[in-house]
C-alpha cells in the first residue's frame, strides 16, 4: 500500500513540474539592442525580454549566460538542449537549428570614418579595400566570405572592431547599423565619427534551439509559447517599449509584422 501511495505521489509531482523539465543552456552575446549588460550589471534588451517572457510562461528558471558569439555558436551547433539568441537566419544556417521565433530585422552596411574618401557603389568595391573589419564567426563574416572576400580583419567583439576603425587601423567595418549605434553609446565611442556608405541587405534575427539531441517536445513548447506571445499582443508591447527606449539613444526603429525593425533612415540598399 505504501509503495503504491509513493508511486502516485511521484506521478502527481511529475505532472505538476515545469513543462521544460530538462535543464537548458541558454546563451546570448553582447549585441545591443537585442541583449546587452547595463553598467549596473543587469542583462537587458528586447531579445532578453522575449526570452524571459517565454521562460515565465513555461516555468523555466535556467539562467541566461553571456558568451562570445563563437562559443555560443559552437554550443548550439554541437550540443543538445541549447537555446541561443539572436541568430541571423540565412540559407547556410537554415537546416542547422530550430528557428523558434523572429525578434528583429536590421540592415547590414559598410561603415567608414566620417570624412574618409571611400566610395562603395556595389558590394564588390569593398573587396579592393586594404581590410574590412568583422566579428569572428558572425553572420557578417560568413556573408562576406560567401561573396568571395579575402580581405577580412576578424576580431572577437564588436567593440574592438569599432575601435580599430576609429584608430585608423582598418578603413571600413561591416556591421548592422542600429547595433553599431548602441555599441558606440555603451563604450563611450563617438558615433558621429563613423559614416555608413552602403547598405547591402535586410536580415532577420531569431531565437534558436539546437538540433543535435534536443527533443521536439522541448522545441514545440518554446515555439508555441513564442507564437502565443505574438497572438496575444505581448510581443508587440515589448517591441513598442523598446522603440521608445531606443529613441533616447538616437535609434530609429518601429514594430512591424512580428518584429522590431532597426535601421537608420536614408540608408540606401545596394
Amino acid at each position: 500500500m505504501h509503495i503504491n501511495i509513493i508511486k502516485v505521489f511521484i506521478f502527481v509531482m511529475m505532472l505538476s513540474s515545469p513543462v521544460t523539465g530538462t535543464e537548458l543552456l541558454i546563451n546570448t552575446l553582447e549585441e545591443p539592442p537585442g541583449s546587452f549588460t547595463k553598467n549596473s550589471g543587469e542583462l537587458t534588451g528586447i531579445s532578453v525580454d522575449v526570452v524571459k517572457e517565454i521562460q515565465k510562461r513555461l516555468g523555466n528558471t535556467d539562467s541566461i549566460k553571456v558568451l562570445p558569439w563563437a562559443r555560443t555558436y559552437q554550443n548550439v551547433l554541437k550540443h543538445p538542449n541549447v537555446v541561443a539568441f539572436t541568430a541571423t537566419r540565412t540559407k547556410e544556417r537554415e537546416n542547422k537549428f530550430h528557428w523558434i521565433t523572429k525578434i528583429t530585422r536590421s540592415r547590414y552596411a559598410f561603415f567608414i570614418r566620417t570624412g574618409d574618401q571611400i566610395s562603395i557603389t556595389k558590394i564588390d568595391d569593398a573587396k579592393k579595400l586594404e581590410a574590412v573589419g568583422v566579428m569572428r564567426s558572425s553572420v557578417w563574416e560568413q556573408h562576406l566570405k560567401s561573396k568571395g572576400f579575402t580581405n577580412l580583419d576578424m576580431v572577437a567583439t564588436h567593440e574592438l572592431n569599432v575601435k580599430k576603425l576609429l584608430a585608423k587601423r582598418i578603413p571600413a567595418i561591416y556591421f548592422a547599423s542600429a547595433a553599431l549605434l548602441k555599441v558606440c553609446s555603451d563604450n563611450g565611442l563617438d558615433y558621429s565619427k563613423i559614416y555608413p556608405i552602403a547598405s547591402t541587405r535586410t536580415v532577420e534575427a531569431y531565437l534558436i534551439m539546437s538540433k543535435n539531441g534536443t527533443s521536439m517536445k522541448q522545441v514545440n513548447q518554446w515555439t508555441q509559447a513564442a507564437q502565443e506571445m505574438k497572438k496575444d499582443g505581448t510581443f508587440e508591447s515589448i517591441a513598442k517599449k523598446w522603440v521608445e527606449l531606443l529613441k533616447h539613444s538616437s535609434f530609429e526603429s518601429h514594430y512591424l509584422e512580428g518584429a522590431l525593425n532597426l535601421w537608420q533612415k536614408k540608408l540606401n540598399s545596394q
